[in-house]
């Protein structure tokens, strides 16, 4: 019974009396025989717009096709890639909705199929400032309240607010403010023209919103 390793073996009769002998022409073995992975693709992590690149490849007799396959709904379903027809596929531009897309190798020759293991891109994208904080006026002695959002960048990204009081020229981290809402303490007269912004930052980039301006009213004094 013929398996893949027997292929390309050579057979030969020897036919022998006591005079002598004679050999046969050598022919030849072919066996065909289904693909098989020998080598599977990997999930791949990378920061947009870069590219992708997947590769698997496979033996079989006669030597297998390849079609790359996509899904882009976690492995429920798949469809080919147009043109992905090589042991190595290369994505176009990555863009956020591609995150989390899978991507796997199908081998095809006339004897079967075989499909490589799904892999999953990750694509890590910056953050981007999706709600702006707006300036506030209050009395001296009153809280104000700032609040920023950002879409969800991937990975996910931590909030800083930082402070101005010099009319912008200069910001710094203000301890503790590391949420979408920062709220003053009570303010002062001292206060009054600070400026106020949040700072989104993840691996891939930051995104910095507007700055606000807290105006603080205060009573007069001689």
């Amino acid at each position: 019974s013929t398996t893949s390793t027997m292929d390309q073996y050579q057979y030969r009769a020897v036919f022998t009396n006591a005079v002598n002998s004679t050999t046969s022409n050598a022919v030849l073995l072919t066996v065909q025989y289904a693909p098989s992975i020998t080598s599977q693709p990997s999930s791949i992590t990378v920061n947009a717009p870069l590219v992708a690149s997947f590769s698997a490849s496979a033996v079989g007799d006669p030597a297998p096709t390849v079609q790359w396959q996509l899904s882009t709904d976690g492995g429920s379903t798949w469809n080919p890639i147009i043109g992905a027809t090589s042991t190595t596929y290369t994505t176009p531009a990555t863009t956020p909705l591609m995150n989390q897309y899978r991507y796997r190798a199908v081998f095809t020759n006339s004897q079967g199929s075989a499909i490589s293991n799904a892999v999953v891109l990750t694509v890590q994208y910056a953050p981007s400032i999706t709600s702006q904080p707006s300036s506030i006026t209050v009395n001296a002695g009153s809280s104000a309240s700032f609040s920023a959002s950002a879409t969800i960048g991937n990975p996910a990204p931590t909030v800083q607010w930082q402070l101005s009081t010099d009319g912008g020229s200069t910001w710094n981290p203000i301890s503790g403010a590391t949420s979408t809402t920062y709220t003053t303490p009570s303010t002062t007269s001292s206060m009054d023209q600070y400026q106020y912004r949040a700072v989104f930052t993840n691996v891939v980039n930051s995104a910095t919103s507007n700055a606000a301006v807290l105006t603080v009213q205060y009573a007069p004094s001689i």
